[in-house]
């Protein structure tokens, strides 16, 4: 699975609009490209995280919590990790690798459950 720093960012936003058209507006990119990573994230995970309501936005589905809980953590990681080399030059980068693949395991692992219980 290849899901972006920028992908997680285009769901994350989304969850947070309740829009994909708000979420455009926000992240100023075109709507469209917001919609086919959502598409393309579902399917790579095979799981549907948002449930679309047409002209009234979109709301999470039970396993799409679960999914935005850990992108939101990995997210988190990514920013601490930026800021702590701002401040922090020596700090390593394998060091942040690993915090960042123990995120993406649970992820998984957290995908996976869900998968099983549809």
């Amino acid at each position: 699975m290849d899901l972006s720093l920028r992908v997680l960012r285009y769901v994350v936003e989304t969850a947070d609009c309740g829009s994909v058209t708000e979420a455009a507006k926000r992240l100023q990119v075109s709507q469209p490209s917001i919609s086919t990573a959502l598409a393309q994230v579902e399917a790579q995970i095979g799981v549907q995280i948002f449930v679309r309501h047409h002209a009234r936005g979109v709301t999470l589905s039970a396993a799409g919590q679960r999914f935005i809980n850990e992108a939101r953590l990995l997210l988190n990681h990514a920013r601490g990790h930026c800021k702590l080399n701002v401040l922090r030059p020596k700090i390593s980068p394998c060091a942040f690798a690993y915090a960042v693949c123990r995120r993406a395991i649970s992820f998984h692992i957290c995908m996976a459950a869900a998968r099983s219980s549809r």
